[in-house]
Formats: C-alpha cells, structure tokens, sequence
C-alpha cells in the first residue's frame, strides 16, 4: 500500500503485507431523525451534505503518517454522502490488504497534500466545500432559516483533517466493508439556534467563515460529532 496523501502525488511507500483485497463503503444517516429541538426552537434539516475522503486506516493505534507509514486500507479520493439517508448506499470501494486496523484519518473533500501550497477540493466535494447543511428552525410563528457550506482541512500540509480516531477490525477478505453514518442532528445540535436567530432576523443566516457559528460545525466534523464506522457487509 502506498501513503494515502502521497499517493495522490504519485508517490510510492511500503506495504503491511496481507492479500490485497476491495472492500465496498457504504455512508449515509445515523438514523431516519430529520429534526430535533433546541431551547424551544424546533429545527428540521432539509439538506446534509458531506464530502468523505481521501481515507487511510492503520494497524496502529495512532492514526498520522509519522506513526503509521503504510495503509492497511485507503479511500484514495473522495465521495459525496447523503447525510439525511439512512440506507447508506454504496459510494465507493476501499483498497485494502488483509490485516489489523486500529485507528483512522480522514479529510473531508479538501486534502492539504504534501507539497501544496494550500489545502484544495477534489471530486466528491459539495461545489468545493466540505460539506452543505441547510435548516430551518420554528418556534410559535417565529421561523428562521440557516446555511452553512464549511471548508475543512488539515492545517499542515499532509496532515488530515480529522486524525487518530480509534476503530478495531481485522479484514479478513472481499466478504468485507465499511459503513460510515453521520449524525446530522447531533453536528447541528452544536450551534446555538437561540443567538442565531438574532442574527437571522427572521431571515436566511449564512454562516461565514471565522463566525462562530461556522467553527462550531468545523469542530462537529472533526472532533465533537464524528461518523460511526461499522466494519461489516451488509447484508
């Protein structure tokens, strides 16, 4: 297996060893929940999308390049999820060897690659962003509605954007898989829809870069409301 930030610059890296194997990833809802309530407004999502990848998946327990050198499985590029979907299509395929993992990184359609100058959207990005959330909140006959197209990335170059996160498996053959579910109410539960609806005035609020409302969902993404990962094909 090569490096997965690498290998997208055509570099190459060792191997785990094990048989090389692809592996189906399924990713969608954590659940059929579209709405949920906070302070008194009620909020209905009405689009959730969020890029996934580029992936890469060690047999150590520390997910970054300085610790793990070689993937035990990778999504070398990246697709776009459907986060209010709770079948979890498939989107894709793993490349992967027979072996341990214990841990993972990921972007989010955005890799800052090594030797860039800047971090850039690749295809399964939402229009080149990371992700789009758009909702409405109500509460009585007040009603506002939000949008947010967050830009996340590793801050470094070769860096993910989310690092170190901690899933055991043991790939055993093609009769594998991953299914990645994101929890779309549980990100959006983390802005605070009582200061937002001062800020939307009845209206639609975009959330801009640097606002506090759009670090809150950068920070949902890659540390407070992060997907569950499921080794497993369905069935």
């Amino acid at each position: 297996m090569r490096r997965m930030w690498i290998a997208l610059l055509a570099l190459g890296c060792g191997t785990t060893g094990g048989s090389e194997v692809r592996l189906p990833l399924m990713a969608g809802a954590a659940s059929e929940a579209r709405s949920f309530e906070d302070e008194g407004w009620t909020v209905t999502i009405e689009e959730a999308r969020i890029a996934l990848g580029p992936m890469y998946f060690c047999p150590t327990t520390s997910a970054d390049l300085e610790n793990c050198p070689a993937a035990q499985a990778e999504l070398r590029g990246a697709v776009t999820v459907d986060a209010l979907d709770p079948s979890a299509p498939m989107l894709g395929e793993l490349s992967a060897l027979t072996g341990t993992i214990r841990s993972g990184m990921w972007d989010l359609g955005r890799p800052f690659l090594l030797g860039a100058a800047r971090p850039a959207p690749i295809d399964g990005a939402i229009d080149g962003h990371s992700a789009r959330f758009v909702a409405r909140a109500e509460r009585g006959e007040e009603t506002f509605r939000v949008r947010a197209e967050p830009d996340v990335s590793g801050m470094v170059s070769g860096i993910a954007a989310v690092r170190g996160v901690r899933t055991a498996h043991e790939i055993a053959g093609p009769d594998d898989g991953l299914t990645v579910r994101f929890d779309v109410p549980q990100i959006l539960s983390r802005l605070d829809w009582e200061a937002l609806s001062v800020e939307a005035d009845g209206g639609e609020l975009v959330l801009v870069e640097g606002s506090v409302g759009y670090n809150a969902l950068v920070q949902a993404l890659t540390a407070t409301a992060l997907p569950t990962l499921t080794w497993a094909r369905p069935d």
